[in-house]
């Protein structure tokens, strides 16, 4: 495995499920389930990226021996199985663990969170999430776009409209934002209704 994936890589390897269950019923050191551990939570990401996510819920029982990949696949997984209120205990644990991780991981940790909460109706939490993304950094587009709908959703049309009109002024002109006209107008309509 190590040959065919480095340790920051992102690659599926063919196969990779037989060679994992192979390498655990063979491996009983701690730093052997690790490595082993590592190399499933990155078949998951991928197989999440591609869609395959049956096939990403087998690689599950491989990453139970390290608590940050294990809450991080199950609240991923969770996530995009469109199943937000299961997702949201496992990404809350994955991020308080998440100290040494990538950047770009933690950030889509915390987007899938904000994502899960919004669906579920938690705006207020929601908009707290998209918010410590901005202090990360990344994915600045995708949490302006859902911050605005959250804000616009719990009423904060002022806030909704100034996320709207960031997404269309400064460095992010250039970007391709065809929601920001949407959930401004809405905005403006919206806090013109008169009781």
């Amino acid at each position: 495995v190590d040959s065919a994936q480095e340790k920051s890589a992102l690659v599926d390897l063919p196969n990779s499920d037989s060679l994992l269950s192979k390498m655990a019923s063979r491996t009983t050191p701690a730093a052997d389930r690790e490595a082993i551990a590592h190399y499933a939570f990155r078949s998951i990401l991928q197989r999440i990226g591609t869609g395959a996510i049956r096939s990403a819920w087998r690689l599950v029982p491989f990453v139970k021996s390290n608590p940050f990949y294990d809450s991080a696949a199950r609240g991923l997984l969770s996530a995009a199985n469109g199943d937000s209120a299961k997702a949201i205990p496992s990404l809350r644990r994955a991020i308080s663990l998440s100290g040494n991780e990538k950047a770009s991981l933690r950030a889509d940790l915390r987007l899938a969170l904000a994502r899960s909460l919004y669906s579920v109706g938690s705006d207020s939490a929601a908009v707290s999430e998209y918010e410590a993304l901005y202090r990360i950094g990344a994915p600045v587009q995708d949490a302006l776009i859902e911050s605005g709908w959250a804000q616009l959703r719990s009423k904060n049309y002022s806030k909704s409209i100034g996320l709207s009109t960031e997404l269309t002024t400064g460095k992010l002109a250039g970007f391709f934002a065809p929601e920001a006209d949407s959930i401004r107008a809405i905005s403006f309509v919206e806090n013109c209704r008169y009781p």
